[in-house]
C-alpha cells in the first residue's frame, strides 16, 4: 500500500529513483521549490490520516534537500 502512495503522489515531471525499505528517494526539477516543499507536507498530512484511520502507531516523516 505505502509503495501505491508513493508512486500515486509522483506526477509529471518527478521520478522516483528507488525505494529503501521504507524510504523513498524522489527526484523533482529544480524550478518551483515552493510547491514541491507543499506537496511534500500534504503527503505527510494524507498519510498520517491513512495510519491514524487504521490505528497504526507511527507518524510519517519527511524530509527534503535541494541544492
Amino acid at each position: 500500500m505505502y509503495y501505491g502512495r508513493v508512486n500515486a503522489s509522483v506526477a509529471t515531471g518527478r521520478e522516483v529513483v528507488k525505494f529503501m525499505t521504507d524510504a523513498a528517494l524522489l527526484v523533482f526539477p529544480n524550478d518551483a521549490v515552493e510547491s514541491r516543499v507543499n506537496t511534500f507536507f500534504s503527503f505527510r498530512r494524507e498519510t498520517d490520516s491513512w495510519l491514524g484511520s487504521r490505528a497504526y502507531p507511527a507518524r510519517f516523516i519527511v524530509k527534503a534537500h535541494w541544492g
